[in-house]
């Protein structure tokens, strides 16, 4: 059987199809659209009407794909910006009436959850020695830290590229102040998080989400985007941090051109790439391993084992101009 699954993120309104394999996701199509869901909703806790109908096109689309590739179940999941905003019933029915999909607000202890199943679920003999799953997204990011015996650490907070760039970044090229008052926030607000991690231990850190396969991707050089070559790449504190110094110095126009980034990320790859520096120094990380696998693979792991929502709808979608 095939599989659906929808991650409506801060940034990004994703999709896979994909069938399971002795506890593996195989892929047969993922796809992600820029779709800024949460622009906005840091300050004024509202989805805005433009970010609802660019995410209505983008799940309409998706919805299409699923009937198409004959997705027996699916299920779509919505994060931090729609748990956020106040107006999010409103946006769930008009997401539906729009497309057709039937959209879940899940918390930030079930997306921590099914992150960690999704990025872990090739890792085999490494789990044993513990494994930290960090999942910078653009609203919030997510720690979870298990080995064999499950998961020992689950935390999510709201730092994300969007939330912290909207909030901290307002110029083109970032001033050292707001850098610097940026950094603090971060450290502040994911110290306990920090140091429960290193009591705990665990021996591999791996990232996922856009801003950390992006800088895998700048890092790689990558005019195309390849995921085969992603998937369980490593990138060191060092690396990141070149990239960082470079990404910081370039307006937002020229942040566009640079090979491996995706330019709808351009204005807020300097907040992620900033999240994750921090969040390995405090950790004292030197390496971590890039994941594809993510939610999304989460997702359909759950459901192959029954946690299901019925298949995609058939009948004519409305569009949404």
């Amino acid at each position: 059987m095939l599989y659906g699954a929808l991650d409506l993120g801060t940034n990004s309104t994703r999709l896979l199809i994909a069938e399971v394999e002795n506890g593996r996701t195989l892929t047969r199509k993922r796809l992600t659209r820029i779709t800024r869901l949460g622009k906005g909703v840091d300050e004024h806790k509202f989805i805005s009407e433009p970010a609802m109908k660019r995410t209505a096109r983008a799940l309409s689309r998706y919805e299409e794909l699923m009937t198409e590739y004959g997705v027996g179940r699916y299920r779509a999941v919505a994060t931090s910006a729609v748990r956020d905003a106040a107006n999010r019933d409103w946006f769930v029915q008009k997401i539906y009436e729009s497309s057709g999909v039937k959209v879940n607000i899940i918390s930030g202890q079930e997306e921590a959850h099914l992150s960690f199943l999704g990025a872990t679920s090739e890792m085999g003999e490494r789990l044993k020695d513990g494994i930290l799953v960090v999942d910078v997204g653009g609203g919030s990011t997510e720690f979870i830290l298990g080995d064999e015996g499950g998961i020992r650490l689950s935390a999510s907070k709201d730092v994300g590229c969007v939330r912290m760039s909207e909030r901290f970044l307002k110029s083109d090229l970032p001033t050292g102040e707001e850098l610097a008052r940026m950094m603090e926030h971060v450290t502040g607000t994911l110290q306990d998080v920090a140091q429960r991690a290193r009591a705990i231990g665990f021996n591999l850190m791996m990232g996922t989400a856009g801003t950390i396969t992006n800088l895998s991707a700048i890092n790689m050089g990558l005019r195309k985007y390849d995921p085969d070559k992603i998937h369980l790449s490593r990138l060191t504190r060092e690396e990141i941090r070149k990239i960082f110094y470079r990404l910081v110095s370039l307006p937002i126009a020229q942040r566009k051109k640079v090979v491996g980034l995706e330019k709808k990320r351009a204005d807020v790859m300097v907040g992620g790439t900033e999240v994750v520096l921090a969040i390995m120094e405090m950790l004292g990380m030197d390496e971590l391993v890039v994941s594809e696998k993510d939610i999304l693979d989460g997702i359909v792991l759950e459901l192959s084992r029954g946690s299901s929502l019925p298949g995609p709808s058939r009948f004519q979608i409305a569009r949404v101009d």
